[in-house]
């Protein structure tokens, strides 16, 4: 029977795992896929897959970039990349690696809500609160309706060319470095699909576009190198979900086991015996309940009882009466005190015990006597 109940125990466990992986499958594979915001290949309403399409639809020139920027054509001139929204910091190698590459007659084009520190572009708040719908000025004057989510300003520099401003400052500049230019803008949010067709976002995208002076035939690469950090600090990223559900499943299934193994299962053959053990702390506790209460008297009465009761069963020695009378008893068959000390020891103890009050001298003195007594009687 016990063998049956066994089985029958795996085999609910077994059940149990097959229908949680079957479980996990099916909800794993309802959910929408999700993607980081700024995205090219992204159709989410955070992504750039539209103005991915359309530049590689309209113009043939758009492309990705995903590898490190130390491997960026640096030798070639005429090629813009597009770094929208980074989401971490560059290093000081691929930093310099991106400077090369501008410096060598190519455009880089940052799109960033603040990119104070990033290519020596300096930033001031602004205003407590984004703009929102605004109105912007291009270098012609022209006037344009746009969505502003960022607090910050560009600090443009005498050399600088502002491309777009607002009443609180400039919004988009070009920068020239080396035989390349740098291009900033303080608003990434135009890029997204669920945006880029609000308001007059779409002419303003071409405008700067136009402004980092891409033509037809120039190849334009959207960065997605500074996408791909984020993705690779997940776990979720580093390995495959079948195999993060088989180490989840390990992981249950080593609980189980070891539940299993812990737990006792049917009746208990042999019922322990009721028993109670006082620790070192609890004696100590009541030794110093006697103390502060001065209960002298009553602890040293507890004691001798105690060396009364070691007597009777280690030695066989009954005292009905007073402990005189078991001064020759216990001193014709002590081992380690002499008869003499012992005699003493007993005839002072009866007197002891029988006064009410005690002294704290008199009662260490006796209770350290007593402990002698006991340590001959247990033959220690």
């Amino acid at each position: 029977m016990r063998k049956l109940s066994y089985r029958n125990t795996w085999l609910w466990l077994a059940a149990f795992l097959l229908l949680f992986v079957g479980l996990s499958y099916v909800i794993q594979g309802q959910q929408p896929e999700e993607y980081p915001p700024y995205l090219s290949t992204s159709p989410s309403p955070t992504g750039t897959k539209a103005m991915y399409t359309y530049l590689e639809n309209e113009r043939g020139t758009a492309g990705r970039w995903s590898a490190s920027p130390e491997r960026l054509p640096s030798g070639k001139r005429g090629s813009m990349l597009l770094m929208i929204e980074p989401s971490f910091m560059p290093d000081q190698e691929e930093m310099d690696a991106y400077r090369e590459f501008v410096k060598a007659g190519n455009t880089l084009m940052l799109w960033m809500n603040n990119p104070d520190g990033l290519f020596d572009i300096q930033t001031r708040q602004q205003m407590p609160d984004p703009a929102g719908t605004t109105t912007l000025n291009d270098l012609d004057g022209e006037e344009y309706r746009a969505e502003v989510s960022s607090v910050f300003r560009l600090q443009e520099r005498d050399t600088d060319e502002v491309l777009l401003e607002d009443e609180a400052g400039a919004l988009a500049l070009k920068r020239k470095l080396g035989d390349g230019a740098l291009v900033v803008s303080l608003t990434p949010d135009w890029t997204m699909n669920r945006l880029i067709t609000e308001n007059d976002h779409a002419a303003l995208l071409t405008k700067l576009l136009s402004a980092a002076a891409i033509n037809g035939g120039s190849s334009l690469l959207f960065d997605e190198y500074v996408h791909a950090g984020e993705n690779a600090a997940g776990v979720t990223t580093l390995y495959p979900k079948w195999l993060l559900v088989l180490a989840l499943q390990a992981l249950l299934l080593t609980i189980l086991w070891l539940w299993y193994r812990g737990k006792r299962f049917g009746p208990i053959d042999i019922p322990r015996e009721e028993s109670v053990r006082f620790s070192d702390e609890q004696i100590q506790a009541v030794a110093a309940w006697y103390q502060r209460g001065r209960y002298y008297h009553d602890s040293l009465v507890t004691q001798a009882d105690y060396v009364k009761q070691l007597l009777l069963e280690r030695r066989g020695i009954v005292l009905n009466g007073d402990w005189k009378t078991a001064a020759d008893k216990l001193s014709s068959k002590a081992k380690y005190i002499p008869a003499e000390e012992i005699r003493e020891y007993v005839e002072g103890l009866a007197e002891v015990v029988g006064k009410q009050n005690l002294s704290k001298q008199e009662y260490l003195l006796w209770s350290k006597r007593l402990d002698r007594l006991r340590e001959e009687v247990e033959d220690r």
